[in-house]
């Protein structure tokens, strides 16, 4: 794939996720799709990470993902996405009830493509920050205690 082509593969995974649009997402995973993120340890797989971005769906109904930074050589990107929606349901994440708290963090993303299709994606997701505006993270970390 060009850079231009994978740029636009990583734009049309970004509507989808922000149109909620989970058959457009899947559509555009390989079928053997690898994903790590150590936040979610259990989601490794095509449908796993298809379930895992359905349960995101149902807590961040309103989420918007914008690839902010995107660099692209051969067939291996990265990625820095800004995140934003409300909590409105339990956090797939962080087991969260709904708070219905605004929240804004980032991600990266690092990966493959390949025939077209995102073929890998090692992701670290900004969780302090969530769990911050959560108000989940606990009190007297905040003050180095």
């Amino acid at each position: 794939m060009s850079i231009q082509e994978s740029r636009a593969l990583i734009d049309r995974w970004a509507e989808a996720a922000s149109n909620q649009d989970i058959g457009t997402m899947g559509s555009l995973l390989d079928a053997n799709f690898r994903y790590e993120n150590p936040n979610q340890p259990q989601v490794r797989t095509r449908d796993d990470y298809v379930q895992y971005m359905s349960e995101v769906f149902s807590g961040y109904p309103d989420i918007r993902v914008t690839p902010e930074d995107v660099l692209i050589t051969g067939d291996r990107f990265a990625v820095r996405w800004s995140v934003t929606g409300t909590h409105a349901g339990t956090s797939p994440a962080l087991g969260v009830a709904a708070t219905n708290k605004p929240v804004s963090f980032t991600s990266m993303a690092i990966g493959r493509v390949s025939d077209g299709l995102l073929a890998e994606c090692y992701e670290v997701i900004d969780a302090l920050t969530l769990m911050r505006q959560l108000g989940t993270y606990p009190a007297q970390m905040e003050h180095g205690a």
